[in-house]
């Protein structure tokens, strides 16, 4: 939900690839890859792995992630062993991010290269020891990387995390349709569906106001001068997919809840609730039917509650595993 509203305010620029994104977003993202793990639904995943595992693929399996942030869902698929030899091509358009993606991939501490530098700043590839696993990033327009014919039919898995509600769908799926081969899989995961609650509950009709303003905000928000895909991407995806007569293989709820053991949040999690609070709030002061001082209460409230470790957040998310039919 928060990159989703986070991008919001700066890829409405034509200008993004040139705009310094914060240090505290690129922390956000590193600090959300603990609270993604815990909540990826592990059905689609385990459907994904099998579903390559069954696939006639050659490999290595070609790979393509979509908006891919610093990376932190490559991580994912090389330590939870998806599949045992992959090229990876991560797209994203901020160079901050990869910048942020590099830095975690420079030589070891015995100096062993992890890292071969492109010919150009923002493109690298990396191996593995055993070579049987690659990654190149390429910083770009994930609308460019689809319209590039040099892309068509070449991928056979396409990921797409947390993003698909910043997209319009189905100019979206069907891009992603033409890059992908015959039988291919797109796994789409972390896409919001419209609900938020944060506990405990304190006024909870003008909490109930701020959400919904929260998410008219995402409704109104465009791709492209197009609708995006929205506060209820999840449900949506449905009816796009069978427009689209892509069949769905899994699917499943995938909800950040983030809570406290003993009084304490786990990881970087009190980092991430605190960027939760300020993202709403920052979207809902330049929202005239919300009262801007009970909105500066509010927010003063929340950050208290997650100093003191009494915060709970739920957020409701879903996964897909989706097939290219074969010709």
């Amino acid at each position: 939900m928060l990159e989703n509203a986070d991008l919001q305010n700066f890829d409405r620029s034509d200008s993004l690839a040139d705009m310094h994104l914060p240090d505290g977003f690129i922390r956000y993202l590193a600090a959300k890859k603990s609270v993604d793990d815990q909540s990826l639904n592990q059905y689609v995943w385990r459907s994904l792995r099998e579903a390559l595992q069954h696939a006639a693929c050659p490999e290595p399996v070609q790979v393509i992630e979509l908006g891919a942030g610093i990376g932190t869902m490559f991580d994912r698929v090389r330590e939870w062993d998806l599949a045992p030899s992959f090229h990876y091509t991560m797209v994203e358009l901020n160079p901050c991010c990869l910048a942020a993606f590099r830095s975690r991939n420079e030589p070891n501490e015995g100096g062993t290269p992890k890292t071969i530098t492109g010919r150009r700043a923002e493109d690298f590839a990396r191996s593995d020891r055993d070579e049987a696993r690659t990654v190149e990033a390429v910083c770009a327009d994930l609308y460019d990387v689809i319209d590039d014919p040099r892309h068509r039919g070449r991928y056979d898995l396409i990921i797409a995390h947390a993003v698909m509600d910043l997209l319009n769908l189905e100019e979206a799926l069907r891009g992603f349709v033409t890059i992908a081969k015959p039988g291919a899989l797109f796994y789409l995961s972390l896409i919001y569906d419209g609900h938020t609650e944060l506990l405990p509950a304190g006024d909870p009709e003008f909490e109930r106001a701020l959400f919904d303003r929260y998410h008219t905000s995402m409704d109104r928000r465009e791709s492209r001068g197009k609708p995006s895909g929205g506060s209820r991407a999840g449900r949506a995806m449905f009816a796009h997919l069978a427009a689209l007569k892509l069949p769905i293989l899994a699917a499943g709820s995938s909800d950040w809840i983030v809570f406290p053991r003993a009084g304490r949040y786990e990881a970087q999690e009190a980092f991430f609730l605190d960027r939760i609070i300020d993202t709403i709030d920052s979207q809902l002061q330049r929202d005239s039917a919300i009262d801007p001082r009970r909105l500066a209460e509010w927010a003063r409230w929340r950050h208290a509650q997650v100093q003191d470790g009494e915060l709970i957040l739920i957020a409701r998310n879903m996964d897909f595993l989706v097939s290219r039919p074969g010709l």
